[in-house]
């Protein structure tokens, strides 16, 4: 019986809630970001996303939901490592369902019901950052490395606010650092904390490394 019943629902997965039939496509996710998008389309219309969707990078799957008729729909989880989920997020509901609770260390006074989630995960900011970050070279020509501690604003329009060093371990990486977040501000996505039912900003304590070969 179990697998008469396994068998049904692949076949209506396969050809989609209605009878339509899917083609799965894989592509590159973009090249800050080394990861594969895995995701279902309409035959007819290849434009039209509708099935399931993942992320995934060489160690791990990033991110696992489905669309509807090119529309997110139901569960999007979130994944921080092959163990740990940053977060899950309810499209049907529009609504946070779970944050991982080592993350909430990141913010810096978190006055909210519910934090700012990077929509591709912490990853993402992390590998746009660093393939926007430029070594200074009088630093580097002195063996100066360390790191420079941002407060980094996740604004409640949905787009990083600006940056402010709260501390670093040498003056001169500072400045390399800020450009590094001027430069990706309008390419992390992420979804703005709220609090009372309403977008609020969120600040977080963003360490960012000039590390020698």
């Amino acid at each position: 019986m179990k697998r008469n019943l396994v068998f049904v629902l692949c076949c209506l997965f396969s050809f989609g809630l209605f009878g339509q039939k899917l083609k799965t496509v894989k592509k590159n996710f973009r090249s800050a970001f080394p990861a594969k998008e895995i995701y279902q389309v309409l035959k007819s219309d290849k434009s039209v996303r509708h099935g399931s969707y993942a992320l995934k990078n060489s160690s791990h799957t990033i991110l696992e939901g489905q669309y509807i008729d090119n529309e997110a729909s139901g569960i999007l989880t979130c994944y921080a490592s092959k163990e740990e989920v940053y977060y899950k997020y309810d499209y049907d509901h529009d609504s946070l369902v779970y944050f991982s609770p080592d993350r909430l260390e990141d913010f810096v006074d978190p006055k909210f019901d519910t934090p700012a989630v990077f929509t591709y995960g912490y990853i993402d900011l992390l590998s746009q950052l660093y393939s926007n970050l430029k070594y200074p070279a009088e630093a580097y020509n002195k063996g100066i490395s360390g790191t420079v501690f941002l407060e980094l604003t996740l604004g409640k329009d949905g787009r990083i606010g600006g940056a402010e060093v709260r501390s670093s371990s040498s003056e001169l990486l500072e400045e390399a650092a800020l450009q590094s977040i001027e430069a990706i501000q309008t390419k992390v996505r992420f979804m703005a904390a709220s609090q009372n039912g309403e977008k609020v900003d969120a600040v977080i304590l963003l360490p960012v490394k000039f590390k020698q070969a």
